[in-house]
């Protein structure tokens, strides 16, 4: 009867009891540094940019990755969906079957994104040259087709499909204070948004509370509503070196979960900051960061459905917070022993590409 009464209403109550303790369990992993890794090589050089595709026939996950090697690579990677897997055997790791193809050579890649036509992936791949290059890409890495390479004006700092046009890119570049939307296949611009400031980062947030581009500049955190071609919101500050939105994936958890997608993370002026855009006035989060270019966060990922965020230093420094905690809110801090620059944290699993050029899969879950 009183189990009853505590769980009238919940849709999933045994799920929403699971999902805490599996979390838990995560969090001692991450406390303890006990996790399974796997090391993904076939790069030549540091790996800039890692991108995540959902497989829709199986349920999985396919990789693509880019490179100081000037190659583009397609992984499958064939773990299983990214909710926390746990199981009470502590000694069974799950294994995983890495397999890689080069879909593209072309000048160090730094920037990528990715969408889905049909039954195909979209590919979009920016390099340091300021040139743009798309390719379709069947279920099984192979390269079906590419469309036409353009230049979009310098080195990138970020490139975003745009959820309004499939083959529509948003593209942010080094030393320009304009976002910029490409039509990949007529390789023209289509429109541009002036914001305050030269941009310094990028990340779309196309969650719950609203569909918007959040840049990061020189002067502090702007809001760009890409649907009216205009800047929302200015908050004047310091610079922005880095951001993050929620993953842009479903709920993890099946259900059951709290799902907060109106979060926005950021680093100014070495204290790291909230934004939530329900209430949009920004908040500090965690301690002060340090000032030093070896301690900068270079990637930093919020993973939503846990209300846990992960940041990670230019040396190497991971640390794990619970964004649900005020004050005092790192879990653990752990090291990897290279240059880090590009992350992503789902679930059990951080995926990140080093200057080593390996790409790194650390699984916190046990299958």
């Amino acid at each position: 009867m009183l189990l009853s009464l505590l769980t009238f209403g919940m849709k999933n109550p045994t799920n929403f009891y699971n999902y805490h303790r599996k979390r838990r369990k995560v969090e001692e992993r991450w406390t303890s540094g006990n996790f399974s890794q796997t090391v993904l090589d076939g790069h030549t050089e540091g790996v800039y940019a890692i991108k995540l595709m959902k497989d829709p026939s199986s349920k999985s996950f396919k990789l693509v990755s880019g490179s100081g090697d000037g190659t583009v690579r397609w992984w499958n990677v064939n773990f299983k969906r990214s909710e926390i897997e746990f199981d009470e055997k502590p000694d069974e790791r799950e294994d995983y079957t890495v397999t890689s193809k080069i879909l593209n050579r072309k000048s160090v890649v730094n920037c990528i994104d990715c969408n889905r036509i049909n039954d195909e992936d979209i590919v979009a791949c920016g390099s340091i040259s300021g040139s743009i290059n798309v390719m379709r890409i069947s279920d099984d890495g192979e390269l079906m087709g590419a469309y036409e390479t353009f230049n979009a004006g310098g080195e990138f700092v970020k490139i975003i499909f745009s959820p309004l046009d499939p083959l529509s890119l948003f593209t942010a570049c080094k030393f320009d204070p304009k976002i910029k939307l490409w039509d990949v296949e007529n390789c023209k611009k289509i429109s541009e948004i002036s914001t305050n400031a030269i941009i310094k980062c990028m990340a779309p947030s196309f969650g719950t509370f609203g569909e918007c581009l959040v840049v990061g500049n020189m002067k502090g955190l702007s809001i760009a509503d890409y649907r009216m071609n205009r800047m929302a919101l200015n908050f004047d500050g310091g610079v922005v070196w880095n951001l993050c939105t929620s993953f842009d994936e479903k709920c993890q958890t099946k259900g059951g979960a709290t799902h907060d997608d109106s979060q926005i993370f950021y680093v100014e002026k070495g204290q790291m900051k909230r934004l939530d855009l329900r209430y949009p006035n920004p908040s500090e989060f965690g301690p002060a960061l340090e000032s030093s270019l070896s301690e900068k966060v270079t990637t930093m990922n919020y993973q939503s459905c846990l209300n846990r965020l992960v940041t990670i230093t230019y040396i190497g420094n991971i640390t794990y917070y619970d964004t649900c905690k005020e004050g005092d809110s790192k879990i653990s801090s752990l090291r990897y022993t290279n240059l880090v620059f590009t992350s992503q944290f789902f679930g059990a699993k951080l995926l990140f590409g080093s200057y080593d050029s390996s790409i790194q899969l650390w699984d916190f879950g046990i299958k």
